[in-house]
């Protein structure tokens, strides 16, 4: 069930915080799995087609998400929910004014909230961390998903929530409220004057500043908060009976986007970390870059049907794939040199030549087929798929079929 008061607290702190969305698109805002340009990256299986998306469910939608997909995608119909009464008030008042007539918003527990509609997408947009058992709410949201749907799951990081909620529970023991000022004064004024390098106060920096108060309290003093290590999340899609299929930001989890293959000081690391099953894998690599302030959320996209599960390897495999940048992926050239990087947010990846000859013949989404084939691609079959295999894992480009 979910914890009680969060209503009131979500009213007073919601996140993220509102903002002017359709300007925001104008500028170029992009949320996680964006339905319109990255529908491949969620349903890469044969015959999928944007089209057929009619319904699309919204947990935990705040002022903004509800918004932002009813906007980017005006033909696809959408039903939002939230348990703060602010955030469905301020979300119908934008709706209005921009016209919109495909979204609805109603203050719903995700704990209770049915529909007889079956839902081709499900966002799940970190909720499931406030409430007390995410297992059985997994469970209620997977039944409320077609067959062959898709659920966009994002859930806080263990690896770098750890230090904060350790804090937070510090600070809630010790009797401070989020709706008392001089309240999160004291606290923010404490937890900021630790030493600078203490595991708290170094959550509390992002640019090198510290974060606003409203950011200290939502993640310092927020009455209930869960987060998850990949071990425990793995056990909780388990739980649900669904299958994982991709991550949004592959280059969190491979040994391929950060660390190198060959380096004297630590020749074996790599092929040690990358010799792991999956799952090790990405629970050693989170732990080792736990630091990196790039790891608060894991955000995943799961489905009911097994043969979706891991779906990227498999593409590997099959010649007829087609390959793609994934989209919103910029390829910079260094002015002056033969250097190019791969840009995206929080990360930037050097390409080597043979990337940089394999991203040039992707002007296009390409067959594997083709690429393996290509003469002026001058690299045995078996590279170039490590290739491939490497710029997938650093989220470089994706495989659909």
């Amino acid at each position: 069930m979910a914890q009680k008061n969060l209503d009131k607290f979500f009213d007073s702190y919601p996140s993220p915080y509102p903002f002017d969305v359709a300007k925001r698109i104008k500028e170029g805002y992009r949320e996680c799995f964006d339905l319109f340009e990255e529908y491949k990256l969620i349903f890469p299986e044969k015959n999928s087609d944007y089209s057929n998306i009619s319904n699309v469910l919204i947990l935990g939608c705040g002022h903004v998400e509800g918004l932002y997909h009813a906007l980017r995608n005006p033909k696809i119909n959408f039903d939002c929910i939230d348990i703060s009464n602010n955030a469905i008030l301020s979300a119908n008042e934008n709706s209005n004014n921009l016209k919109l007539k495909n979204v609805n918003f109603q203050m719903q527990d995700i704990t209770s909230y049915s529909s007889k509609t079956k839902y081709d997408v499900i966002f799940s947009t970190n909720v499931l961390q406030y409430v007390e058992d995410p297992s059985s709410v997994l469970q209620h949201i997977c039944a409320l998903l077609k067959d062959d749907g898709a659920l966009i799951l994002s859930l806080p990081s263990s690896y770098y929530y750890e230090d904060v909620d350790f804090m937070r529970k510090v600070l809630l023991n010790l009797g401070y409220e989020y709706n008392n000022a001089d309240h999160i004064d004291e606290a923010f004024n404490f937890v900021s004057g630790l030493d600078g390098i203490h595991p708290s106060t170094v959550r509390m920096v992002e640019s090198n500043e510290l974060i606003d108060k409203k950011d200290f309290v939502s993640r310092y003093m927020v009455p209930y908060h869960q987060s998850f290590s990949i071990i425990q999340l793995f056990n909780l899609i388990e739980s649900a009976n669904l299958f994982f299929q991709k991550w949004y930001y592959n280059h969190l989890y491979y040994p391929s986007a950060l660390i190198r293959p060959v380096a004297s000081k630590h020749a074996s690391l790599f092929d040690r970390i990358n010799s792991l099953d999956n799952i090790t894998k990405w629970d050693t690599v989170c732990k080792i870059f736990r630091s990196r302030n790039d790891r608060f959320s894991h955000t995943l996209c799961l489905r009911k049907e097994q043969e979706f599960e891991f779906i990227d390897e498999m593409l590997l495999e099959d010649d007829k794939s087609i390959v793609a940048i994934k989209p919103f992926q910029y390829i910079e050239s260094i002015p002056n040199t033969p250097e190019k990087y791969a840009i995206m947010t929080n990360f930037k990846r050097k390409l080597d030549e043979d990337e940089t000859n394999i991203l040039d013949l992707l002007k296009k989404p390409t067959s594997l087929e083709k690429l393996l084939n290509n003469k002026a691609v001058n690299i045995s079959a078996n590279n170039t798929i490590d290739i491939i295999r490497k710029l997938s894992e650093s989220g470089i480009i994706h495989l659909y079929q």
